[in-house]
């Protein structure tokens, strides 16, 4: 019988030092968990780490010891597995393992052990530019009730958005995460680079790229859509592609766009 007891996390390790620790990290410590561990291959990055949350910079998954509670696998997917694994070979610990990821299934987990769980906050993570923790929403899915419970418990003292999603709802959640964010950044990239060409300053874009993902809270996307192709501009969309003439993959990347929102377009109607 699964267990259904509910426990307290108050001191936790990290495996990674990447952006998603150096966010995560900070908000539990600022929020009173006790960070003990932070354990990396680079060394550097986790001796700065650790230094912010006053934690012991480490490179070997032997360091973490009976005192944690949790471990966070802040880890590329592909490295996650084999870390846990690794971990579960430490006699010493005896915590939950918990990975951060947005497509890694529970069950690979579960697999390792019984005690695992999911705590995917979902916004983009630079660790540079630290963000407010309040209102991004964190995914949790648990072993069981009651590890489900203690992670929801852990997440609300960071976040005002705790949400119970299964591991194939999460991947949906990545997959739409990757297309409003990941592309879009992108497409600001390739933006950037078309003014620059051009000597003109790409910060006079950024009211507009303000205003586009503000006025998200008003209305569905595809409502929303402006430009020449939802209008069927075919002439300034030709001047746009003659424009791009030197630039095959802007071209390509161009006409695909202009012809998928046609394609809502007339789904919609």
């Amino acid at each position: 019988m699964p267990s259904m007891e509910t426990t307290a996390i108050q001191q936790v390790s990290f495996v990674g030092a990447g952006n998603v620790a150096f966010n995560l990290a900070p908000a539990f410590f600022d929020a009173g968990i006790q960070v003990r561990h932070i354990v990396s291959r680079n060394q550097i990055k986790a001796q700065k780490l650790a230094k912010r949350v006053n934690a012991v910079a480490a490179d070997n998954l032997s360091e973490i010891d009976r005192y944690t509670d949790a471990v966070f696998f802040t880890l590329p997917d592909d490295a996650i597995s084999d870390n846990t694994e690794l971990l579960s070979k430490n006699v010493d610990f005896k915590g939950l393992m918990v990975h951060t990821s947005g497509s890694t299934p529970l069950d690979d987990l579960l697999k390792i052990t019984s005690k695992a769980g999911v705590f995917y906050p979902l916004q983009t993570f630079n660790k540079n530019n630290f963000v407010e923790f309040n209102e991004i929403p964190v995914c949790i899915e648990g072993g069981d009730e009651g590890i489900t419970r203690t992670l929801e418990n852990l997440a609300r003292l960071i976040s005002n958005d705790v949400r119970r999603i299964s591991s194939a709802q999460r991947a949906v959640i990545h997959l739409g995460a990757v297309f409003a964010s990941n592309f879009t950044n992108h497409l600001y990239a390739r933006a950037f680079d078309i003014l620059k060409r051009s000597e003109v300053n790409p910060s006079i874009l950024l009211p507009l790229i303000r205003e586009t993902a503000s006025r998200l809270s008003r209305g569905e996307p595809i409502q929303l859509q402006t430009g020449p192709a939802v209008r069927g501009d075919v002439r300034i969309m030709k001047k746009h592609l003659s424009m791009l003439a030197d630039d095959e993959s802007g071209s390509e990347i161009y006409r695909l766009l202009s012809e998928h929102i046609q394609l809502l377009k007339e789904r919609k109607a």
